[in-house]
């Protein structure tokens, strides 16, 4: 029954995974230009 609606998540996956890990590597370049101090 959600075989339509499978077929559009992938690509919302996608972009959230995208967004996410960006979020992750900054906060984390972050956390280490901090620790560098």
């Amino acid at each position: 029954m959600q075989s339509a609606r499978d077929e559009r998540i992938p690509g919302k996956l996608i972009c959230t995974i995208m967004a996410v890990v960006i979020v992750i590597v900054f906060v984390a370049m972050l956390h280490a230009l901090r620790n560098r101090k």
